[in-house]
C-alpha cells in the first residue's frame, strides 16, 4: 500500500515536471509567452536568491565560528568511541550480523514477572 502511494506520487510529480519542461520549451520555440506580468509573481525566484544570499551572509561567519568552536570536541568525543573498540573489530560484527552469524547470548532475567513466564512457559513445553 505505501509502496503504491510512493511510486503514485512519484509519478505525478515526474510527469508534472516533464509537463512543465515541454511547455516552457513550446514558449521558447513559438515565441508566445502566457502571462508574462504574473509570471513574475508566481516565481519570484530573485528575491528568493537575495534573502538566501542575505541569510548566508548574515549567519555563514555565526555558523562557521560554531562548528569550529564544538567541532574539536566532537571529534575528540568520536576519538574517544572509537579507542573502545578498534574499527577492524566494528566492522567484523557488522559483516556477521549481515550474514546471520550472530549467536544470540540468553540472559537470566531479573524480573520476576518474566522469569513465571518463562517457567510456566517450560512447564507448558515439557508437558507437565
Amino acid at each position: 500500500m505505501f509502496f503504491s502511494i510512493t511510486l503514485t506520487v512519484a509519478i505525478i510529480g515526474i510527469v508534472g515536471a516533464a509537463s512543465m519542461l515541454f511547455y516552457r520549451m513550446w514558449e521558447l520555440q513559438t515565441g508566445k509567452i502566457s502571462m508574462p506580468e504574473e509570471r513574475k509573481t508566481f516565481f519570484p525566484l530573485r528575491d528568493f536568491f537575495s534573502y538566501a544570499l542575505r541569510c548566508e551572509n548574515e549567519y555563514g561567519p555565526k555558523v562557521f565560528k560554531f562548528l569550529c568552536r564544538h567541532g574539536e570536541r566532537a571529534h575528540l568525543h568520536a576519538k574517544r568511541l572509537g579507542a573502545m573498540m578498534p574499527v577492524s573489530d566494528k566492522m567484523i560484527e557488522v559483516v556477521d550480523a549481515v550474514k546471520g552469524r550472530v549467536s544470540l547470548v540468553k540472559r537470566e532475567s531479573n524480573s520476576t514477572f518474566l522469569k513465571t513466564i518463562s517457567a510456566h512457559k517450560n512447564k507448558i513445553r515439557n508437558g507437565e
